[in-house]
């Protein structure tokens, strides 16, 4: 085991670094700055270091969510789109919600998990027979996330429980718009989703280093 011997300058001790499992002489080359507090050494693979900064975490963003805040019935037979039109954060500006859309910012094109979740106001005297989340890319309805079928009188299932959430992961280029739509057929009555965070919500946030 080789090892290099320091003298320490205020008394007659010394520090002993010892060179693991070492066959043949290696030379390292130091840094000649001091760095900064909490930075440590870095090799080039050739034997010169440096002082270097420790990694930061990566930031799941751009990212946001938003909810409608007054509720919204939805048009039977026919593809709704919620007016998410409170913000509860909008990290890099991607969502506008006088559009209610999420539009990729330039630069920022990857692998993005997108989310909803939805919950419904009906009655007793409301028989709907199916809901559906739907998320547009561009103005297309291109994702059909979550789809709920109820056959023949769905009074019982359809209550003011009834709550749908999906997540997803989508690959997105910049400029890119997605909206999130819903899909309902009333028999009778009318189906509803609830106001407020709480009810209604949804959201996208960027992947890292995928």
């Amino acid at each position: 085991m080789g090892k290099v011997i320091a003298d320490l300058a205020t008394s007659a001790a010394s520090a002993t670094f010892a060179v693991e499992n070492a066959t043949s002489s290696v030379d390292y080359v130091l840094s000649g700055t001091d760095g900064s507090a909490n930075d440590h050494l870095k090799t080039d693979g050739s034997g010169n270091l440096a002082w270097v900064a420790p990694p930061t975490a990566g930031a799941n963003t751009p990212s946001f969510a938003a909810y409608n805040n007054a509720g919204m019935a939805l048009s039977s037979g026919a593809y709704t789109q919620i007016q998410a039109d409170t913000e509860l954060y909008d990290v890099g500006g991607c969502y506008d919600p006088a559009t209610y859309s999420f539009t990729v910012p330039v630069g920022e094109g990857g692998n993005y998990v997108i989310w909803v979740n939805a919950d419904f106001d009906n009655s007793a005297t409301d028989n709907i027979t199916s809901l559906g989340i739907y998320l547009y890319l561009d103005g297309v309805s291109t994702f059909r996330i979550s789809y709920v079928n109820h056959t023949s009188n769905a009074v019982s299932d359809v209550t003011n429980a009834e709550s749908m959430s999906l997540y997803t992961v989508a690959a997105l280029d910049a400029g890119e718009e997605v909206e999130w739509y819903m899909w309902s057929v009333a028999a009778s009555g009318t189906t509803s989703i609830n106001p407020g965070p709480r009810a209604n919500m949804w959201g996208a946030y960027k992947l890292i280093g995928v």
